[in-house]
């Protein structure tokens, strides 16, 4: 009984299949005589079936009753019964084509091998495809047609592409957007490409699919146009990147090249990943056409001359980038220079090394700097790749300060002339810097024609060295950002790659910011900008800048050159010049912040000389106003014994300078009340007469008086502006200067007057 009902289910199975199309096509005004039989065994009747059936819908084409002429059309459409069917090979002129499953997912059609399922020659009107497996052959849709292709709306949904050898999706038009592919999945069998799809490509959405088995899962391009959308996939299995961008070469500059494109919210699996071959999951580069016969076949073009055309990068965020262990390559490659805009953000990389964000095989033009547009690389997760780029990326704003990008395009953070500026780290020379590590640093050249770089030599393998700088922890603790700027450059010979920059609590192991920056070959200064929480613990801050310990692998004499080190707060960046003009080489005096105070500051200091007496002096406040830092003096008395009253500011006899050097002093000097007529006049080396010498007292290293240099002025009730250079020398020895303002007075003199003197700039030139 129970063979008796198997027997009787089976051949009504057999009579359902081969009704199957013969049902839907009459449904769909297809003559119900097409024969088409779907039960996995009757090849040629599925073929005539289909066949006629795509005929008769073709014919079926009229002008809609719309009155709007023949912008849209009515057609007939396909509905196939469960089943499987061998099919394929069909060819058609201009397409509009409604093909879907009665119940998505119980339809296969079988390809013959070595064929598509259909390719259009003519104009891609519309499509829509619904719930079909197709299997086999070489891909399911080819479009060869290579003139403009703009049509309706093209729709590929819950259908599967499976054991394809060629290219399941593909087109050649200069101009085909709109198509739409979702909810589908694509098993390549050795294919070159999942879905290749190019010319102006406006609103193409490929999303919620599963992508593998191919050479590349997705190409785009070339004549990208703008707004392509790739989101929500999974990209596995595709053995030289997953998805293959090509620049547009037909337009100059942006044009045409990618405006708005994204890529997000995209797995980019090690699932089948393989050591054998660590592709980048995202690849730039023009395609071959010699290597191919079009956009299914073409190869990249990564040779000679391959750096043409222009990309507008694409929007890549919300991505898992997840590779297997032990594996190494970039996020993305990258075989043109010209790559404009770009937003990374909230991308995470898991697993093997990703070495690069953005990778440059053969190089980048040397000149192509980008300073017309930004990069923005948003990304706050520890597990961005060590290293952003092998080249430079110009512009490039980096909220996480993982990459600051290159010294030739221009700050994204300007210089700001906020007042409240603080400079809360100080490494603007050598003798600021403190050795940090196993090592040893002599100053070197700097890009300022002086000598304020240290070459830092480690000594010891395996263990890293560099420099420090304290950093004001009470200024930290307020939270906030406050800027880092650093300048860095690869030592001569030797040179290690990398260093680590880390703002940290030495007390207690709490890290601000810690970053690992690829050395430029020439001098680069970067800027980091770090957010910092609220109520950071005060303790004990350093800036560090060192080589990590398992860089140094060549002995004992692996090098680096760094810089500048600066840490500000107060809403901007100050930047080394005005880091230099808001402070002396020896900055000690920073204490001058926080308002009034009756005392000097930190390392200034008045005196008398030749006797002077009866003048009584007073500090009325130390503070800061729109010209910069000040003491304000008061001085009062009738002068009982003839002789000069001498300010010192911070430094005090601590200004090294060698032979031949070439060193400025400025500062500005305000007359707040009363009048200098009582002070007598002094000249100055320079000839000029004043009432007021501004003089530098130079020492030998055994502290016995060289020379003074001396600039006389007379300051007003204006701020004046008062400067001294000494371009030759000091006496061809290494010397101390000591500067100092002095006022002469005579006896009987009676003196009301107050004074504003500003912060002095001492800078060396040269």
């Amino acid at each position: 009984m129970i063979d008796i009902l198997a027997r009787k289910l089976a051949t009504q199975a057999s009579s359902n299949a081969a009704s199957a199309v013969r049902a839907a096509v009459s449904n769909a005004s297809v003559p119900t005589q097409a024969g088409a039989v779907g039960d996995g065994n009757s090849a040629a009747s599925d073929q005539a079936g289909v066949a006629a059936c795509i005929a008769t819908v073709a014919a079926s084409r009229s002008a809609a009753p719309t009155g709007i002429l023949d912008l849209y059309q009515y057609q007939s459409g396909i509905e196939i019964e469960p089943g499987i069917y061998d099919a394929g090979d069909f060819t058609m002129s201009d397409c509009k084509l409604w093909l879907k499953a009665r119940i998505p997912g119980t339809v296969v059609i079988r390809i013959p091998a070595d064929k598509y399922f259909l390719t259009v020659t003519g104009q891609l009107m519309s499509m829509y495809v619904d719930g079909i497996m197709f299997l086999g052959g070489k891909g399911f849709l080819k479009c060869t047609r290579t003139s403009t292709n703009a049509s309706q709306n093209m729709r590929i949904t819950n259908c599967m592409f499976g054991n394809y050898t060629e290219c399941a999706i593909s087109n050649n038009s200069v101009d085909s957007p709109f198509l739409k592919i979702d909810n589908c999945q694509f098993g390549g069998n050795g294919a070159n490409i999942g879905i290749a799809w190019g010319g102006y490509v406006d609103q193409l959405v490929i999303e919620n699919c599963a992508i593998g088995g191919n050479d590349y899962g997705i190409a785009i391009g070339p004549r990208l146009s703008a707004n392509y959308n790739i989101q929500k996939n999974d990209l596995l299995q595709n053995r030289k990147a997953d998805i293959w961008i090509k620049p547009n070469i037909t337009e100059s500059s942006g044009t045409n090249a990618g405006w708005a494109g994204m890529i997000k919210q995209n797995k980019f699996g090690g699932e089948t990943q393989t050591m054998a071959n660590p592709y980048p999951r995202i690849l730039i580069a023009n395609e071959d056409t010699s290597s191919g016969t079009d956009r299914a076949t073409c190869k990249p073009w990564i040779g000679a001359g391959s750096d043409v055309g222009y990309l507008v990068m694409p929007t890549i965020k919300d991505n898992l980038f997840a590779q297997i262990s032990g594996w190494s390559a970039p996020a993305m490659r990258c075989y043109i220079s010209n790559l404009q805009y770009g937003f990374w953000e909230n991308n995470k990389f898991t697993g093997g090394a990703n070495t690069y964000v953005m990778e440059f095989p053969n190089g980048r033009t040397s000149n192509f700097v980008n300073n017309s547009s930004v990069f923005i690389f948003r990304e706050s997760d520890g597990s961005v790749p060590v290293q952003f780029s092998t080249h430079p990326f110009a512009r490039l704003e980096d909220y996480g300060s993982f990459w600051p990008g290159t010294t030739g395009g221009a700050m994204v953070h300007p210089l700001s002339d906020n007042p409240t500026l603080s400079l809360i780290g100080n490494g603007l020379s050598p003798s600021l810097r403190g050795i940090y590590g196993t090592g040893t640093a002599v100053s070197t050249a700097d890009q300022y024609g002086g000598n304020d770089f240290d070459l830092v030599t480690c000594t010891n393998t395996g263990t890293g060295a560099g420099k420090y700088i304290g950093v004001n922890a009470a200024s930290l603790a307020a939270g906030g950002m406050v800027f880092v700027e650093i300048g860095l450059q690869q030592a001569p010979t030797r040179s290690v790659s990398r260093v680590l920059i880390e703002l940290v609590n030495y007390s207690n192991s709490q890290w601000a910011m810690q970053r690992t920056i690829l050395l430029p070959a020439t001098f680069g200064r970067f800027l980091l900008p770090v957010y910092l929480p609220p109520n950071v613990n005060t303790g004990s801050w350093q800036l560090k800048c060192y080589a990590i310990g398992s860089d140094v692998v060549s002995g004992t004499t692996d090098q680096l050159i760094i810089g500048d080190m600066i840490v500000n707060t107060g809403g901007g960046r100050m930047g080394r010049d005005r880091a230099l003009a808001r402070y002396p080489v020896q900055p000690r005096n920073v204490t001058m912040l926080g308002g009034a105070q009756s005392t000097w500051p930190t390392g200034w200091s008045q005196g008398v000389a030749n006797g002077l007496a009866g003048l009584t002096t007073a500090v009325n406040s130390v503070g800061v106003d729109a010209d910069g830092y000040y003491v304000e003096v008061a001085l009062s008395g009738t002068v009982t014994a003839a002789g000069a009253w001498v300010v010192y500011p911070d430094v005090l006899r601590s200004i090294n300078m060698a032979y031949a050097q070439c060193w400025q002093w400025y500062t500005k000097i305000k007359l707040v009340s009363g009048s200098l007529s009582t002070a007598s006049s002094a000249t100055g080396t320079d000839g000029s007469t004043g009432q007021m010498q501004m003089q530098w007292w130079v020492y030998s290293s055994a502290d016995s008086l060289l020379q003074t240099y001396s600039t006389a002025m007379t300051p007003t009730t204006t701020i004046g502006n008062y400067g001294h250079s000494k371009w030759n020398g000091f006496h061809s020895q290494t010397a101390y200067a000591r500067p100092s303002y002095g006022l002469t007075f005579a006896s009987g003199a009676v003196v009301s007057l107050v004074l504003r003197i500003y912060q002095p700039v001492i800078r060396r030139l040269g």
